[in-house]
């Protein structure tokens, strides 16, 4: 699983050690975010079509929690 928003060559590395391990490889893409929403109390945001309310603030919690939607669903 991996964070969103990364260099090429972290990913690439990442990628790598994936495929030596027989691991299933999974990043979100920012593409696949819209709408998102910020205020002191969280932020809103959609993702692949679904509607989320996230309860904590800051400019890279929607990305946090792509990552913990795509863990869960992984």
């Amino acid at each position: 699983m991996l964070y969103p928003i990364q260099e090429e060559q972290i990913v690439n590395v990442i990628r790598s050690m994936s495929i030596q391990s027989n691991s299933k490889f999974i990043q979100t893409r920012t593409d696949d975010i819209k709408n998102i929403n910020y205020s002191l109390t969280g932020a809103t945001f959609t993702y692949k079509g679904e509607y989320y309310e996230i309860g904590i603030s800051g400019k890279c919690q929607p990305y946090n929690a792509l990552t913990a939607i795509e863990a869960i669903n992984a």
